[in-house]
């Protein structure tokens, strides 16, 4: 397991000098927010879908916290068991130096939950100053009897079985950002799908369906990349700390699975047993990027 400490890398170097950086591209209060702490100021960019930049006039020794996308939920059918999708990947630099230049800035969006007893899809990465942050795996689903596995991410998707003997995995993580999706085992009867990975903790193996807790980031003392819940034939799962969406058991119809929260980086929960087709599976969580300094 990765602690806390080993997604931080450390770096020193001199002051920001006051002077603010110049953004480009982006409409403060829609693709971007500045908030302030005490004596620190944050650029806080949100918007996906393009690409924003950020100029700074000379050498800054700043904070940097980049997450990456969440993947969606698993929509199984009838008693199909439904994984759910793994939250975004985060990745922070602490008192990096950033020289003088233009850097650009893309959120990635959250994965997009599919039809009856099709998996969710993955989320995108987040790129900015430099650094990856890897968008999560969505949850695997079953379209029939027999086993899926997770998909994999900056954080695994949760793996998902019908009418299945054995164990069946979730979707691998990227080392110093998230972890696995959880495991699904059957002994040949019934539906289950298995926790997404959080950027905290593996998603959950047992009959829970829980989705792995997201990281604790001290940029801002914040969760992200929470994992969203699994489904299983008469039950589901909440979603991780950190904007994980809950899974939702489909039975009798028009049930919604919980959605990652945007810009948390969460995953979308999963849905079990959607005999109507009419119940869905939540969407992945958009990622974020936050640049810090000393104002």
């Amino acid at each position: 397991m990765y602690s806390a400490k080993r997604r931080f890398r450390l770096f020193r170097s001199s002051a920001f000098a006051n002077t603010p950086p110049v953004i480009g591209n982006a409409t403060l209060g829609v693709d971007y927010t500045i908030t302030t702490s005490g004596n620190r100021t944050f650029y806080n960019f949100l918007a996906t879908g393009k690409t924003m930049t950020l100029t700074v006039i000379q050498s800054v020794t700043c904070e940097l916290l980049c997450v990456g996308g969440g993947g969606a939920g698993g929509n199984g059918s009838q008693a199909g068991g439904s994984g759910a999708g793994g939250g975004g990947g985060g990745v922070v630099s602490n008192s990096t130096v950033l020289s003088a230049g233009t850097y650009t800035v893309v959120i990635g969006s959250g994965g997009t939950a599919g039809g009856v007893g099709t998996s969710g899809g993955a989320g995108s990465n987040t790129v900015a100053f430099g650094l990856t942050a890897y968008g999560g795996g969505g949850g695997a689903a079953n379209p029939s009897p027999g086993s899926v596995v997770g998909g994999n991410g900056g954080c695994g998707g949760g793996a998902a079985h019908w009418n299945f003997n054995g164990t069946v995995s979730g979707g691998t993580g990227v080392a110093g950002q998230g972890f696995r999706g959880g495991n699904a085992t059957g002994n040949g009867t019934g539906g289950y799908g298995a926790g997404g990975g959080g950027a905290g903790s593996a998603g959950s193996d047992t009959s829970n369906c829980l989705g792995g807790s997201g990281a604790l980031y001290s940029i801002n003392g914040i969760y992200y990349g929470g994992g969203g819940g699994g489904a299983f034939q008469g039950g589901a799962g909440t979603g991780g700390v950190g904007g994980g969406g809950a899974g939702v058991y489909g039975a009798g119809g028009g049930k919604t699975a919980g959605s990652g929260t945007a810009n948390r980086g969460g995953g979308g929960g999963g849905v079990n047993y959607n005999e109507f087709g009419t119940s869905t599976a939540g969407n992945g969580g958009s990622g974020i990027v936050i640049f810090s300094y000393t104002s």
